[in-house]
């Protein structure tokens, strides 16, 4: 079944560009993660359409979080709820519906989110005073293989491409840093024939890897 791709502005849309899927998609950004590195995003996390125990925003390890970790779930062990990880070392926010705490996650609001070394941090991004963190005590190291967007790749070769746990979300933009350098800048796009993002830094496109964009929906100019 072929998703239906409207929304786009030229169609009647208004408003900020995002793109977003209603089931599995993958992005590989081409950026082996260091110890340096810095992201910082905006988007709404959100349950996947075909549920799933585990979900990433982004990430890559080398095969576990025991080796070359750096991700971000914002579902994790078959309840909504953020866990952050380094090598080593896993931080877990609070699961929906408990009694809420700082780490509460905010799965139906957009944020803007930075990870940078063992912390996670966020906050609305109509009260940027409300901040929230969770911190993992692992290892801050370099990674293997490229992160992934809208899953994690847990290639076990160098700048290999394996992934799994597949989340959602609307996404904005997402920037990767280095050394407070900006490396690459994605924002929503819609180019041949499918929605996709582009990298501002490098002029580049890029492309779902898992179903040629059959299930990315978005608005873009």
């Amino acid at each position: 079944m072929a998703w239906i791709r409207s929304n786009k502005k030229g169609s009647g849309g208004s408003g900020e560009d995002y793109i977003y899927n209603v089931h599995t998609a993958s992005f590989n950004t081409g950026h082996n993660h260091t110890a340096n590195t810095k992201i910082i995003f905006k988007a709404c996390v959100y349950d996947q359409a075909s549920p799933s125990t585990y979900g990433q925003v982004f990430g890559a390890r080398n095969g576990n979080r025991n080796s070359n970790a750096f991700g971000f779930f914002h579902r994790f062990n078959n309840a909504r709820r953020y866990c952050f990880y380094r090598t080593t070392s896993e931080a877990l926010g609070d699961v929906v519906g408990t009694a809420s705490s700082t780490s509460s996650p905010f799965t139906t609001t957009v944020c803007i989110f930075t990870a940078t070394g063992n912390t996670l941090s966020w906050y609305p991004e109509n009260n940027p005073s409300d901040v929230h963190s969770i911190t993992a005590a692992g290892t801050v190291d370099g990674g293997i293989a490229p992160l992934a967007l809208f899953c994690c790749n847990n290639a076990t070769t160098a700048n290999g491409w394996n992934i799994g746990d597949f989340g959602a979300m609307r996404l904005y933009w997402f920037e990767i840093y280095e050394s407070d350098v900006l490396e690459h800048r994605f924002v929503p796009a819609y180019n041949n024939d499918q929605y996709c993002l582009y990298d501002e830094e490098t002029q580049t496109y890029f492309y779902d890897q898992t179903s040629s964009g059959m299930y990315l929906m978005g608005q873009v100019s």
